[in-house]
């Protein structure tokens, strides 16, 4: 870049084409190029470690295309941090160069909206050593022609994977009272004062390379933003990733279930911690909510300082309304909602799958009858307290699939304990155990039937050929047989399959009227068919788009002839 081919807005003082600012704001002087622009402080940290203002100067110096970032008059410094503002209108940031040491770190972080290069560099572990006096080379830093992509850079809540936090029970005590715990989250912002900005660089020079697990280096554990168990170059990376992004504080949810959880309140940042720059490692959130009357679900939502909300808690907790102390001594039975009528074959409960049963999306209006895509399971427990009169005790027990893996699952996460899903054809057992005892325990089984074969009948039975007169129409049945071990040994179940199948009509001989099908009914309908004319009736199953059962393989029907009198 050279003087010649440097253009600058009508709007901007014509000899601040390129210049230096600090964190505060003041401008710096640029030489070397014939730039220059009123002088003024720098932030930087000092022997104390108090970031502040001081008589250092910053300078670009225009060298070999690109321009060299100098800081003069440095007394005692361990970090420094300014901007270079350039004109966006004309010019873009291209990249930088570090020429710092091995022993310090530079970042440079380009806000193309604003026409801002905001830069940082720190010494590592700048306890031990003296401050930078005198001068030094930064880096190098790079424009080309030609306006920037203004990509604003806005405040953002904390999201991402680096960004994930878990929510905890801090008195799981089963007082029916949400006491909840959580750390705060916000990558990059090591010093705690809720915004990332290239200060955030200091934590890691005074940490680096130190352990996360060093009991006492526990400023280490904010400084650690990627979450790798050390503080090491590569977390420079989520400041530059998350530069701007801010955490005004956090929202909790609450609702019946884990899936319907909706704002209960929301706790500001700056009201539960008054100077959070002050503290050493990471912050801890806790919050106590009223006692229950029915179960209830919790997590936690960050949000920004516009109110923004981040992503949620990893974790869901469940608080149960408060009980008199009961004991449990055993598991009884388990059962599930309508078990009592639900079509068994021996003891083991029946279920039939399909497509829409195992492609994982809620609330299915299923297809046929006696199929599930997931049962909520209740385990009945024995209490010592009033023996004969098991509770629900499905919240409380260890949920294992002890036979038929791969084809079902059980739960045992929050909100979901005692979740059966099925997948494919087969016999499974679920048994439900108390925690630590797996001989108090009860078990169930189903029989996981898949579509086996297909036919096509006459409504009024039999497998054609029908010679009808025009006009007269024609209903037809579609039966499948399910199956769950591939054996012909009368354990099969059948289905009228009719509303679920595709149909279709195959020519005959040389037609000269048509046919129609009523794909609802399975009703051939011959109004328009002549005398001499002839089709075929045939269907298929599954009548979905996707096959993901047993072989893969639609189920086809052999055709039945129709001819026209």
């Amino acid at each position: 870049m050279t003087n010649s081919n440097w253009r600058v807005p009508a709007l901007l003082a014509t000899s601040a084409a390129l210049a230096l600012t600090a964190a505060c704001g003041a401008n710096f002087s640029a030489s070397g190029d014939a730039r220059s622009a009123s002088g003024g402080p720098l932030a930087t940290l000092d022997q104390n470690g108090s970031i502040g203002t001081s008589g250092a100067e910053a300078v670009l110096k225009a060298t070999g295309g690109s321009y060299a970032l100098q800081l003069e008059g440095l007394s005692g410094a361990k970090a420094v941090y300014g901007q270079v503002r350039y004109d966006r209108a004309s010019e873009h940031f291209t990249g930088s160069q570090s020429q710092g040491t091995d022993d310090s770190l530079f970042i440079a972080i380009d806000d193309p909206a604003t026409g801002t290069v905001h830069f940082g560099w720190v010494l590592t572990n700048f306890e031990q050593k003296p401050g930078i006096d005198g001068s030094l080379e930064l880096a190098r830093l790079s424009f080309a022609d030609g306006p920037a992509e203004a990509l604003r850079r806005v405040s953002t809540p904390p999201q991402g994977p680096d960004d994930a936090f878990a929510l905890r029970e801090n008195d799981p005590t089963d007082d029916g009272i949400a006491n909840l715990e959580w750390d705060d989250t916000l990558a990059g912002d090591g010093n705690n004062d809720g915004t990332v900005s290239v200060q955030d660089l200091t934590p890691i020079g005074l940490n680096f390379n130190q352990s996360t697990s060093d009991a006492n280096k526990n400023s280490a554990r904010d400084a650690d933003y990627n979450k790798d168990g050390k503080v090491t170059v590569q977390d420079l990376a989520n400041i530059g990733i998350n530069f701007g992004a801010s955490l005004g504080g956090y929202a909790i949810l609450s609702g019946s279930s884990a899936g319907s959880l909706t704002e209960l309140e929301r706790r500001d940042r700056a009201n539960e911690f008054t100077a959070p720059t002050s503290a050493d490692g990471v912050l801890q959130w806790s919050w106590d909510g009223d006692e229950v009357t029915e179960t209830t679900f919790y997590n936690v939502r960050p949000y920004d300082k516009t109110g923004a909300l981040g992503d949620a808690s990893t974790e869901v907790i469940q608080v149960d309304p408060a009980l008199p102390g009961q004991t449990p001594v055993d598991v009884t039975e388990i059962v599930f909602e309508g078990s009592d009528t639900w079509l068994k074959q021996g003891n083991d409960f029946a279920v039939i799958l399909t497509e829409l049963s195992v492609d994982d999306t809620p609330g299915n209006a299923e297809a046929i009858d006696i199929l599930a895509e997931a049962l909520d399971l209740k385990a009945m427990v024995e209490i010592q307290e009033d023996p004969g009169n098991p509770i629900d005790g499905t919240t409380i027990v260890q949920w294992v699939l002890v036979e038929g893996g791969g084809l079902a699952d059980v739960s045992n996460a929050v909100g979901t304990k005692g979740q059966a899903t099925f997948h494919d054809r087969g016999r499974v057992v679920i048994e439900a155990h108390l925690l630590g005892d797996f001989t108090k325990s009860a078990q169930i089984a189903f029989r996981l039937f898949t579509i086996d074969s297909l036919a096509l009948e006459l409504a009024g039975g039999g497998a054609g050929p029908a010679a009808v007169n025009a006009g007269t129409d024609v209903d037809f049945t579609a039966t499948g047989t399910f199956d769950w071990d591939g054996a012909v040994n009368g354990d099969e179940l059948t289905r009228d399959l009719t509303q679920y199948v595709n149909w279709a009509v195959l020519p005959g001989g040389a037609n000269t009227g048509n046919f129609s099908l009523n794909t609802t009914l399975g009703l051939l309908n011959t109004d328009n068919a002549a005398s001499g004319d002839s089709a075929q009736v045939v269907c298929e199953y599954p009548g979905t788009a996707e096959v993901t059962l047993f072989d893969n393989q639609r189920r086809s029907s052999d055709p039945i002839d129709v001819s026209i009198n």
